[in-house]
């Protein structure tokens, strides 16, 4: 019963519509998160544990959102040997030892928090860490700049259409440049992302979505591209070939005219 699921869930993933990931290198990597996700979303815990061993065997760099269902997952089935692996993933990306403390009464932990200082310095040394500050404070001054057309939007504060649109060019443009300076921002370049507590992806879908809602679409013909070398997911790639704002997608004085007139007629 559980191969004929795994089959069905494999034609709809391929045929259905992920087609980004198909002929890509990241193709099997994809393919096997996804069917990894359905089985625990379903609480079948052996089957993705399974399978997300599977997606890990095909890529020399998870990311850090898929490591942190897995090391769930290996919780639930009790796989010790693999929680450590996917820990040390997890600290050799950037992860802090704050994250892993609630794991201390593991037997394995004691040999992971000794060695941790080891996968510090490989942290280090392998990422680019001014690239993700760099994001990081882009991200910061995109969610200023959506809370003032939010604030003129509501008409709680009366800005200067000039002003936003000034604004949010500025977004667009460090995005661009910091692509020119350092390449597409993934966690190969900068490592995980920790935010409070938490494991989460990178900001680079967020910014992606509300530059495209602004009126300016980014590489919007190099999406399949991102995806198959691995430097957007399948999931946000779809997603952006349906964002748009309420104009024509021309840039973002066009689409300020339209909010104009739709929210200060």
């Amino acid at each position: 019963m559980q191969k004929k699921i795994l089959l069905l869930l494999l034609f709809n993933f391929f045929f259905g519509a992920l087609a980004f990931s198909q002929k890509c290198d990241c193709e099997k990597y994809n393919t096997f998160i996804e069917l990894a996700k359905k089985q625990n979303a379903v609480k079948n815990y052996k089957e993705a544990n399974k399978l997300f061993k599977q997606a890990f065997e095909n890529t020399d760099f998870a990311l850090g959102t898929d490591l942190n269902l897995a090391l769930k997952v290996a919780d639930q089935t009790e796989d010790k040997i693999w929680m450590e692996q996917i820990a040390i993933k997890l600290a050799k990306g950037g992860i802090p030892l704050l994250f892993f403390k609630k794991f201390e009464n593991y037997k394995w932990y004691k040999q992971f928090n000794e060695q941790f200082p080891e996968y510090q310095k490989l942290y280090n040394a392998n990422f680019n860490l001014k690239f993700k500050a760099d994001l990081i404070d882009l991200e910061k001054f995109d969610k200023e700049i959506n809370t003032h057309y939010h604030q003129w939007r509501t008409k709680e504060h009366d800005y200067a259409i000039e002003i936003l649109v000034s604004e949010m060019k500025a977004v667009s443009l460090r995005f661009q440049n910091m692509v020119e300076k350092y390449g597409f921002p993934t966690e190969r370049k900068v490592g995980y992302n920790y935010v409070r507590k938490n494991i989460e992806d990178l900001p680079t879908a967020i910014l992606l979505t509300h530059i495209y809602q602004r009126g300016e679409l980014l590489y919007k013909d190099q999406l399949k591209e991102l995806v198959c070398n691995g430097n957007l997911s399948p999931g946000c790639a779809q997603q952006l070939q349906t964002v748009r704002g309420f104009g024509n997608s021309t840039g973002i004085e066009q689409e300020m005219e339209v909010r104009k007139l739709k929210y200060r007629k």
